[in-house]
């Protein structure tokens, strides 16, 4: 962008359009680029209040959700997601088990870390495939754990991690799972009530918005609609999430 002179604030020249292929932020479809030209509404009026519970339900069907499942709208990053997530669902005596192979795995224990939440930390090391023997062991060592918290697709690696085989030991041992499936959801494999009950999962973003075409800077948290509930009852960490 280029900026020339217009009054004290000057003017932007908007780029000449181009395909984006950094990791993250994609291209916008003329539809959505036009929806968004849509006037002005009150977003607690019923038009947009539609709109959202329409999105909410399409989104928890991608994602294998049946009625009993539900997904909350969020205006942020696929981060402010997550955070969204890993901030709310752990109760105060519980305890988060962090997966980490990777830079994303990474941000995970960081975000959790900020907010003071119980966790301990399982280090596969970069490129190395989570072993879910290791995560059952750790859970046995540790009964005080709660929740367990992975990436489906380690973006940073290009490595996609068992996550149906890590549900599976994650749920026998009576713990919930929370999911960080920014670059996965829409583009991989992906089934909340076939993979074990998953509680939340965070940050559906980047392959529903490649998929749907959707608006960017808006992400998806999801699980069951009981556990949602009973989160929003039980643990607050921020005003806004």
């Amino acid at each position: 962008m280029t900026a020339s002179s217009h009054g004290s604030l000057g003017r932007i020249t908007p780029p000449q359009p181009s395909i984006l292929l950094n990791p993250g932020p994609v291209n916008v479809h003329d539809r959505v680029r036009a929806a968004l030209a849509y006037p002005d509404v009150c977003h607690r009026e019923p038009e947009p209040i539609d709109l959202m519970t329409t999105a909410r339900a399409k989104v928890t069907a991608v994602a294998g959700g049946d009625d009993s499942y539900t997904s909350v709208l969020l205006a942020g990053s696929g981060t402010a997601a997550l955070e969204a997530a890993l901030s709310s669902v752990v109760p105060q005596h519980g305890k988060i088990l962090i997966l980490d192979n990777g830079n994303y795995g990474e941000r995970m224990y960081r975000i959790v870390s900020v907010h003071g939440i119980a966790h301990t930390r399982l280090e596969f090391g970069w490129c190395n495939l989570m072993d879910p023997a290791e995560v059952d062991a750790a859970l046995a060592a540790d009964p005080s754990i709660t929740h367990v918290g992975m990436v489906h697709h380690e973006t940073s690696t290009g490595m996609m991690n068992p996550l149906r085989a890590i549900g599976e030991v994650v749920s026998r041992r009576g713990a919930s799972l929370v999911v960080d499936s920014i670059s996965s959801l829409g583009a991989e494999e992906f089934h909340m009530r076939a993979d074990h009950d998953w509680r939340p999962t965070a940050g559906w973003q980047r392959d529903v918005h490649e998929q749907q075409e959707r608006s960017p800077l808006i992400n998806l948290c999801g699980g069951r609609s009981d556990s949602l509930n009973r989160w929003c009852r039980a643990v607050q960490r921020s005003v806004t999430c």
